[in-house]
């Protein structure tokens, strides 16, 4: 990776005021963070300026800001679609709604988890169940990724199996 420019640095920094100035109109309240996270994008993607980065002077303007506009979209389209997807809900209503578990059904994931707790490739099934990644275990183990997704796989299949049969 090539070094950047000290110069490239100096105009960037050159511009602060006017970046901060047009942060204020982009993201009210998120001003500061809109302003970092455009100086970060910038240096990290120095390479993109199409002017001289040795000697910017034409379109360094024009390149930050139009940066700024594109990061500030982001984050507005991610703060629209969370706020569409995931509706805002009172607590009590949730807990109002939440049903209990059955003890049989609770029963029964035991009964399960002991089961497939039996092999090797069973107890890798339960660990990935529990969130971790098939990296991680597969590090644990000393073996690689794509055989511990095979041995899920198989430990999968033979507990349908099993479910079919009990059911």
């Amino acid at each position: 990776m090539t070094n950047r420019p000290a110069a490239f640095d100096n105009a960037v920094m050159a511009y602060l005021p006017a970046l901060k100035k047009l942060a204020r109109k982009l993201a009210n309240n998120d001003a500061d963070e809109l302003v970092q996270d455009t100086m970060a994008y910038v240096f990290s993607h120095w390479t993109n300026f199409r002017g001289e980065p040795s000697a910017p002077r034409n379109g360094m303007y024009n390149w930050l800001t139009l940066n700024m506009r594109s990061l500030a979209q982001g984050k507005r389209s991610v703060a629209a679609n969370a706020r569409k997807n995931m509706p805002k809900a009172n607590e009590s209503v949730l807990t109002s709604m939440a049903t209990a578990p059955r003890q049989e059904d609770i029963a029964y994931a035991n009964q399960v988890v002991r089961r497939l707790s039996r092999s090797r490739e069973g107890r890798m099934l339960v660990r990935i169940g529990g969130g971790e990644m098939l990296k991680d275990v597969a590090a644990k183990r000393g073996i690689g990724v794509e055989r511990v997704r095979q041995l899920t796989e198989r430990a999968r299949v033979r507990l349908v199996k099993t479910t079919k049969v009990a059911a």
